[in-house]
């Protein structure tokens, strides 16, 4: 039986999908303007949107003045621009991490072998001889009663560590970190934090396609260049002198020089028995890097709410990407990042035209433009120290992340379900449009932990995640799919403008996200996290994400 705080709960939540479905009208996005705010922020002429550049600064103005447009009002305490203060290390040799033992040594090179970087805000940082530990995946969760560092002393240490989470392999969502879905523990993110905890110098994660989600090359485009931080030293480190990725062909020869078989320590690295593995190795890199700083910007915009301004609901998209990277077959280095995220902020421009032209609502509604996302989350990571209005004000948002330019389809998905009451009137709205939910197709990449939501959600702040699904329409005359994009196009030169795009299905999922926003900015119910979420409620156990949607929404 239901408790009673479910059961209000549910009556909640039916109550706002009411609102979404009575929302849902006819489309007033304008085609025409996603297209020509995408085809500006991913030309050539922003060459790759990096965060520092002048072409950067170009991008920000742009955002600026679309939202000023729009009719939106400054929402950062009466400015525009959020000053993020960031530090840029610029690389100024290409590394090589040596591997000694007794019988012999390694030389690994950066971009084919691995790739490596320092957060240490210096021009030279460098590891001698750093003892080589194995911690197989490099997790302490205690909730899951795991502890892959038993007490270890890794101090001044080099540890290597394997990608996603135990449970990784599975079929189901069974297991101590919920089976194939990446969990928070899985994320390399987290891997480097908790490296760092133990006091550790260096930190490697052995990189695997099927475990990863994406291919060794998108590592090298992301980590190879100029790093990107938050110049804060009040922030505590996070992070050690050394972290990087090594790829699974060099970790195999580094298991082999150390007389240790790979496949043997990952088999036994999936149990809870598992103990850290002395190497008998020993690591030396040095990194030379240019230091500079610097100030780059989120751009904030609001309409103030009618009856309670201090309360608001948010929009948001990173602005940022590469500026340049490895070639691709169009011989041309630019990463324009049309798809990631150009189309995200065009989506963003159009959600506050629309709202901005239509009745003001109870609560407000910003609009935020993010820089340093593609650098680790820093323009959210800094908003959500500093944010606009308070945090606690903030009742909830949806971030966009790459939208559906590849025709409409029958389906909608939401990343890493089962989180906040965001979800109902989210799917209402899609039923309404004539498509359902299917399961999250990547279950195994953690999406969530991969975009500016997630500094919200860390932060206690209810955040959407989602997109449009896999299962096109026939009618679509386009050729791309949005899995052949993250396979082939994804963080490489050729995510560029395509004139020939097909908008139908991110109209859809405008038409949706602007329902959901509607239904929570002018009801009185906030969105809340739901029971099991890691977010909301760490240590209960989640339920299944089918029960979840057949408990609260049960006329869908």
């Amino acid at each position: 039986m239901r408790s009673r705080s479910a059961a209000l709960l549910g009556l909640a939540l039916l109550n706002l999908v009411s609102q979404a479905k009575a929302v849902a009208s006819a489309s007033d996005f304008d085609v025409e303007r996603l297209r020509q705010d995408t085809k500006y922020l991913a030309s050539d002429q922003l060459g790759g949107r990096m965060p520092g550049t002048p072409q950067a600064a170009d991008a920000v103005e742009y955002i600026r003045a679309q939202m000023k447009r729009a009719g939106l009002e400054p929402g950062y305490h009466g400015r525009w621009i959020q000053d993020v203060p960031l530090v840029t290390l610029t690389p100024a040799t290409s590394p090589v991490l040596e591997v000694t033992s007794d019988h012999g040594s390694l030389r690994l090179n950066q971009g084919s072998d691995v790739v490596v970087w320092t957060k240490t805000p210096k021009s030279l940082v460098s590891l001698h001889d750093s003892e080589m530990v194995f911690v197989g995946y490099g997790i302490v969760a205690p909730d899951a009663g795991w502890d892959d560092y038993k007490g270890a002393d890794v101090r001044g240490k080099t540890v290597v560590m394997l990608v996603n989470d135990p449970d990784w392999q599975s079929s189901d969502s069974t297991g101590p970190f919920g089976g194939k879905r990446l969990s928070y523990y899985g994320r390399y993110t987290y891997k480097f934090e908790e490296a760092a905890r133990h006091g550790a110098n260096a930190a490697l994660i052995i990189h695997r396609t099927d475990a990863a989600g994406y291919p060794f090359k998108v590592l090298v485009n992301t980590n190879a260049g100029p790093k990107v931080q938050i110049d804060d030293p009040s922030d505590p480190k996070d992070h050690a002198s050394v972290e990087g990725w090594i790829s699974q062909s060099s970790a195999k020869d580094v298991f082999d020089l150390a007389g240790l078989d790979l496949e043997a320590q990952m088999s036994n690295a999936g149990t809870r028995e598992f103990h850290p593995v002395p190497m008998q190795l020993h690591a030396s890199v040095t990194l030379k890097n240019t230091i500079s700083k610097f100030k780059s910007e989120n751009v904030v915009g609001i309409l103030p709410g009618q009856s309670d301004p201090s309360e608001a609901f948010f929009f948001s998209a990173h602005w940022d990407h590469l500026g340049t990277c490895e070639p691709a077959s169009l011989g041309h280095r630019i990463c324009n990042g049309a798809v990631d995220n150009a189309s995200g902020v065009a989506g963003v421009l159009s959600l506050a035209r629309s709202f901005a032209s239509s009745p003001k609502l109870r609560r407000s509604v910003l609009f935020i433009a993010f820089t340093g996302e593609e650098q680790g989350l820093l323009g959210s990571a800094y908003y959500v120290k500093h944010p606009a209005l308070p945090l606690s004000d903030t009742v909830g948002g949806i971030n966009i992340d790459v939208m559906n330019v590849f025709g409409p389809t029958n389906d909608v998905m939401i990343l890493h379900p089962g989180l906040t009451t965001l979800e109902a009137p989210f799917i209402a709205t899609a039923t309404k449009q004539g498509r359902k939910l299917s399961p999250d197709a990547f279950p195994e990449q953690g999406l969530y932990y991969r975009s500016d939501q997630l500094s919200f959600a860390r932060a206690g702040v209810p955040t959407l995640f989602a997109s449009s699904g896999f299962q096109r329409r026939t009618t679509s005359n386009t050729g791309m799919t949005l899995a052949y994009y993250f396979q082939h196009v994804y963080h490489t030169p050729a995510d560029t403008f395509d004139p020939n795009w097909d908008w139908t299905g991110a109209i859809e999922d405008l038409e949706v996200y602007r329902a959901v926003g509607r239904a929570f900015a002018s009801g009185g119910e906030r969105p809340t996290w739901l029971p099991g979420s890691e977010f909301g409620f760490p240590n209960s156990t989640r339920k299944p994400v089918t029960d979840v949607h057949k408990d609260l929404l049960p006329n869908l």
